[in-house]
């Protein structure tokens, strides 16, 4: 109960800081910091084949250029995946940039969520998209794709980003964030990339 209460009242001062997940301070960003609409057009539009490249391209400067921990850094943004029986849904999560070193679950705040629902009678998936609460203004996003069931298989193209979220087996995904990490040996400084 404390811990949510610690966290709604982060969310609810607008321009106040507040010690998040892993002690990084975190508050709210604007909208336009992460272009919800251009993110989900990349799924309506086909122009991603998975959340790897929906990962990839969300990334872009022009879509992400969210800053959770207000240090002048864009964090990057990963993707989640979860399932619940038919439904998956996709957890925008960036990766405070200030969190070196640290676990992305121990750190990561959600920016938003994208929810695939199939409608067997419907004949469709229904897309929903979300800002999270940390995001200031900005609308809700919601389209649909049609699809064809045979009897209770889900039947589309081959290729596409819906054939890989609906009809594959695979496993549910996880983004990896890389982040860049300072090292120092023997008194001179190294820039690595560390595995997230």
């Amino acid at each position: 109960m404390m811990r949510s209460l610690g966290r709604w009242m982060c969310l609810c001062l607008s321009l106040a800081a507040c010690k998040g997940r892993g002690g990084v301070e975190t508050g709210p960003i604007n909208a336009d910091a992460f272009n919800l609409g251009v993110a989900t057009s990349l799924i309506q539009d086909n122009k991603v084949k998975n959340a790897q490249d929906f990962e990839r391209a969300i990334n872009r400067r022009n879509i992400n250029r969210a800053d959770v921990d207000h240090d002048g850094r864009v964090d990057p943004i990963q993707v989640v995946e979860t399932q619940d029986d038919d439904r998956r849904t996709f957890t925008l999560r960036a990766i405070p940039t200030s969190a070196k070193g640290q676990e992305p679950d121990k750190v990561a705040v959600p920016v938003a969520t994208i929810d695939f629902v199939p409608d067997r009678k419907a004949q469709r998936v229904n897309v929903q998209a979300h800002y999270a609460p940390i995001v200031v203004g900005g609308p809700p996003f919601a389209f649909f794709v049609p699809v064809v069931y045979q009897g209770d298989v889900i039947v589309a193209p081959t290729g596409s980003f819906f054939y890989w979220l609906l009809v594959i087996q695979r496993p549910i995904y996880v983004g990896v964030i890389y982040v860049d990490v300072q090292v120092y040996d023997d008194g001179h400084y190294k820039h690595k990339h560390r595995h997230k």
